[in-house]
């Protein structure tokens, strides 16, 4: 191979620190996709309640060794403020989402109440562009015209199924979801009260020579984890806050819903605001109102050259990856796995990237 590609010793090495950090990347990856597809619906209330007492260790360590409280005590008043903070959360979010939620359904059924005067006023409109065309141009747009109708009738009624599925899909899994939350409760109290001894039934387990690594990877893992989340969070924040300006401008009605479900699809990297933003304005466009489809269209742009320029710099920034390097991870890993390798494969070459930096660092200082 030297024959037909000459290296240095320098370029040697830095090919082998390459092709080992992109084997630790797709191993990592394999690892974490097999982890979340199949334990993680088992062990989350568990991986929850771990992760929070371990962030909540030092606080706790210190109430227990200034303040001299039991550590139960404080475990018990910790679960306690966590779980009080999540619920007063999760009431408020979910009032918002449930007015809104309900509101913009009570618009769905108005305006599927005005779907035939919507389709009238497009066959008139129809029978008006098409009034000076030949015979059979006119009887092509008219059926063309008819078929449309009848497909904006199935689609409302298939939307109108699709709803009645989520509504009882919801209600289904309520037990579950209760169930959920009280393991994921008494598992955060069990955890943090019996944090230290579950540290050193750990180090019992884990041989001595390999405790360092340990702590390196927990250590990569949470920063890794966090600055990830952390520049996730900044775009989905921007990009909610553009589209709620935006829908407010135009004075759309449940612009907070709107723009939180947009900024969803806009956070999944194969599709986009254009997914919702175009084929809205394209309506608007076609029933008349031409400037709130401009208006769509322009929200669009603002939206997409905002993010196209802030990703890089975000990335670089709070993740320390490289722009191309992400993109890369993230088509490869939804070409491999779907939209969870396409999350997990970009996390994983974050987390081998700094995890093989500190291993040349301990290196160098030795």
């Amino acid at each position: 191979m030297q024959h037909f590609f000459p290296l240095d010793e320098k370029g040697a090495a830095m090919m082998g620190r390459f092709l080992l950090t992109v084997g630790c990347a797709a191993a990592a990856g394999l690892l974490g996709y097999g982890a979340v597809r199949y334990a993680a619906a088992w062990t989350l209330p568990f991986l929850l309640a771990l992760g929070a007492a371990t962030a909540a260790e030092p606080g706790i360590a210190w109430c227990c060794r200034k303040l001299h409280w039991q550590r139960g005590f404080v475990a018990a008043v910790f679960t306690l403020a966590v779980a009080g903070l999540v619920t007063a959360l999760a009431v408020v979010l979910g009032r918002r989402l449930w007015q809104e939620t309900t509101g913009a359904a009570s618009f769905f059924g108005e305006a599927l109440g005005v779907l035939p005067q919507v389709t009238e006023a497009v066959f008139a409109r129809v029978d008006a562009f098409c009034a000076a065309c030949p015979e059979g141009v006119r009887q092509w747009a008219q059926q063309a015209a008819a078929e449309l109708g009848q497909r904006l009738g199935a689609a409302a009624a298939e939307l109108g199924t699709a709803l009645g599925r989520w509504v009882t899909g919801l209600v289904a899994a309520t037990p579950r979801v209760l169930l959920f939350v009280g393991t994921t409760v008494l598992a955060l109290y069990f955890t943090v009260a019996a944090y230290p001894q579950l540290c050193a039934f750990a180090r019992r387990v884990v041989p001595a020579r390999y405790h360092a690594t340990v702590r390196r990877l927990r250590q990569t893992a949470f920063t890794a984890f966090g600055q990830w989340l952390r520049a996730q969070g900044i775009l989905f924040a921007v990009t909610f806050g553009e589209l709620a300006a935006g829908f407010w401008l135009l004075g759309q009605r449940y612009a907070l819903l709107l723009a939180a479900m947009i900024a969803v699809v806009d956070a999944l990297p194969v599709l986009g605001t254009g997914t919702v933003l175009l084929p809205w304005a394209v309506v608007c466009a076609a029933l008349g109102d031409f400037p709130k489809g401009l208006g769509l269209a322009a929200l669009y742009v603002v939206v997409t050259v905002v993010r196209s320029i802030l990703t890089p710099k975000v990335m670089a920034h709070q993740a320390d990856l490289p722009p191309l390097a992400a993109l890369a991870a993230m088509y490869v890993g939804f070409r491999a796995a779907g939209v969870g390798g396409m999350v997990l494969l970009p996390l994983a070459v974050l987390f081998a990237r700094q995890f093989l930096a500190g291993e040349e660092e301990n290196t160098s200082q030795r």
